[in-house]
């Protein structure tokens, strides 16, 4: 500004001693020039201040998403024990006792394998989100935290979801009915819909520290 008013009186000066008229454009110009630097410069300011502002933010959701660790595996023990529940069942009643113990085993090893998911979640190698290391720490702590939370609620839904259609089996001599069908597809859906928010949650931590252009 200092500089531009020096050239701005200079150039008054120089007319006035030379007896030139001034152009209609110098008013709209010097106009222009002075409060286009104005501008310019409050609109830097602003920016910067919204950057340190996000830079903040950044820095301490990075210190909260790197607290973050595997949901517990002692979680893990519910549906484990709920699979557990129709092999007592058909050994004590004794009612078709084959067809029961081939469910109860179908039963135990979807849950099963979605608690062995778990630690393979667990043991996920890291991924490359960012050039900052912190930012990629915390990243990959919400994506192992999210995953494994994922196979957790998938095993209790998987063993809930067996135990239910085995009852509904059990008291009706194991002949399928369109009720079985009914939990099945339940079952099916609101695994596809954890599945869903869980990515959905890894997105919106990576929009929050990368910014959406970036995921």
């Amino acid at each position: 500004l200092k500089l531009e008013t020096v050239i701005i009186f200079g150039y008054l000066s120089f007319t006035a001693f030379t007896q030139t008229r001034l152009s209609s454009w110098f008013l709209p110009i010097t106009c222009a020039v002075l409060f286009g630097t104005l501008g310019y410069f409050i609109y830097r300011e602003v920016s910067i201040d919204r950057r340190a502002k996000r830079v903040i933010k950044i820095d301490s959701e990075v210190t909260r998403l790197k607290n973050t660790f595997p949901v517990s595996k002692s979680w893990l023990i519910g549906p484990c024990i709920l699979v557990t529940i129709p092999y007592i069942l058909s050994l004590t009643l004794q009612i078709q006792q084959g067809k029961g113990l081939l469910l109860a085993s179908i039963i135990a090893v979807e849950a099963i394998t979605l608690c062995v998911m778990y630690f393979v979640a667990a043991k996920t190698k890291s991924r490359f989100y960012s050039e900052n290391a912190d930012v990629n720490m915390a990243l990959n702590r919400v994506r192992v935290r999210a995953w494994t939370r994922f196979w957790v609620l998938a095993s209790y839904n998987a063993a809930i979801s067996g135990n239910i259609c085995f009852g509904i089996l059990l008291e009706n001599q194991f002949t399928l009915i369109a009720a079985v069908a009914i939990v099945f597809i339940m079952h099916i859906v609101l695994a596809l819909w954890l599945c869903g928010i869980t990515r959905t949650s890894i997105k919106n931590n990576a929009n929050l520290l990368l910014g959406a252009p970036k995921v």
